[in-house]
């Protein structure tokens, strides 16, 4: 008994040195947990569209899809875009007392757009570039406002003596630009801006802004745009990037000179969404 109590002893104590060993090895190799990842953006359609009013009685709905054929628009690559236009806008002008012409008119015109352009995209974290080059389509229609004329005064080129050279259909070649910069955490830089051969056309709108919370920014604005009808410049101020789900939003509202209808007061509201 003597001799097996000791052998018995030793027995307990190399068990329990093993089993300390064996738990310390297992709290060594455990791996922390792993944080997860924010989840890739694998879209490759974007959807845009825009309703813009101003005072002075217009009325546009804009709308465009992007789609990146070959990769996710996160990325640098081609791109294939679809645009529409449409909607409406409202003038007055003088007549002509020499054919008895009543001393205002109320002209009403309607306004169809298409395009349909390729191009590329280079996507940094900090810049995204786009430019776009292909076929436009613009049809201009106008009717007198029926309680200011008479019905032999209903000519369809123009209007005591103010003639409207984009009346029609017109076909062309579009090209667009637009650049998003982001030179730190809290400031964003904007720029956009098309030109059409159809009817001489261009747009553009000039954006800086401030973040007020993460990929929200608020800040002024500047556009001016035209054909061979008209001018117009806009000065106000934008938020965009909020965003309700999958859809972000923006706004924009401020004051306007259009060189046909005069001076007035714009708001936009637009919405994207990609998938």
């Amino acid at each position: 008994m003597k001799r097996l109590f000791p052998l018995l002893a030793g027995a307990a104590l190399l068990f329990g040195a093993t089993g300390v060993q064996a738990a310390d090895s297992s709290i060594k190799t455990a791996a922390p947990a792993a944080e997860a990842d924010e989840p890739e953006d694998l879209s490759r359609f974007s959807i845009d569209t825009s309703l813009d009013v101003h005072s002075r009685g217009s009325v546009f709905g804009y709308g465009a899809v992007t789609f990146a054929p070959f990769d996710i628009l996160d990325k640098s690559g081609v791109r294939v875009k679809l645009e529409g236009l449409t909607g409406g806008y409202h003038y007055n002008t003088e007549g002509d007392p020499a054919f008895f012409q009543p001393p205002l008119f109320s002209i009403h015109g309607h306004d169809v757009e298409a395009s349909w352009l390729v191009g590329y995209e280079h996507v940094t974290d900090e810049l995204t570039l786009a430019g776009f080059v292909g076929g436009d389509y613009q049809h201009v229609t106008e009717r007198y406002n029926p309680a200011n004329t008479f019905g032999f005064l209903n000519d369809p080129t123009g209007y005591g003596g103010l003639t409207n050279p984009t009346l029609g259909t017109r076909w062309g070649v579009k090209f667009s630009t637009d650049l998003d910069y982001k030179p730190s955490e809290q400031w964003s830089i904007n720029l956009e801006g098309n030109y059409s051969t159809a009817n001489n056309q261009w747009w553009s709108r000039f954006r800086p802004g401030y973040a007020v919370m993460e990929d929200v920014y608020i800040g002024p604005e500047a556009g001016f745009q035209g054909n061979n009808f008209y001018r117009e410049w806009r000065l106000g101020a934008h938020m965009r990037g909020f965003k309700v789900g999958p859809v972000e939003l923006g706004l924009a509202t401020g004051f306007m000179r259009d060189d046909i209808v005069g001076n007035g007061v714009y708001g936009t509201i637009e919405t994207s969404v990609r998938f």
